[in-house]
């Protein structure tokens, strides 16, 4: 069975804004499912090019909003899809670091956002695996 990923379309607008204003650097952050609808929470310390920490307090922050649905981040010139560190970063001792959540790449070009997927972790076959995302109006 195929996974979704639904993402309320004010949440998405504000995460790839996130991403096009970071560039050249990657964008992370929080999606967050609470009482009012989703919120992104934007990561607001400086990333690097091809890396990206979210810090304790922005997931703290984040979970007092509301229940943690995924977590995002921008590839700067390059593709929607999991890096080999992303994968690695994503699970510890084999195990997804947050089972049930979804992962968000987003592709950002010369500033501007291009595309994105998102991956989901299959117990099945103990990896990372493609979602569709819906966009919610």
């Amino acid at each position: 069975m195929r996974r979704v990923l639904t993402v309320d379309s004010r949440c998405l607008d504000a995460i790839i804004q996130h991403g096009e204003t970071c560039y050249p650097l990657e964008a992370a952050g929080v999606i967050v499912s609470g009482e009012n609808g989703q919120t992104a929470f934007p990561e607001i310390s400086q990333q690097e090019r091809n890396r990206f920490n979210i810090k304790a307090a922005t997931l703290i922050r984040a979970r007092q909003s509301g229940d943690i649905i995924g977590f995002y981040h921008s590839h700067p010139d390059g593709r929607a899809a999991l890096s080999i560190q992303d994968a690695r970063s994503m699970r510890i001792a084999d195990q997804p670091t947050w089972p049930g959540v979804a992962w968000v790449v987003l592709s950002v070009i010369n500033g501007r956002f291009v595309d994105m997927s998102a991956y989901m972790w299959n117990s099945k076959r103990r990896n990372f695996s493609s979602v569709a995302v819906v966009i919610d109006e």
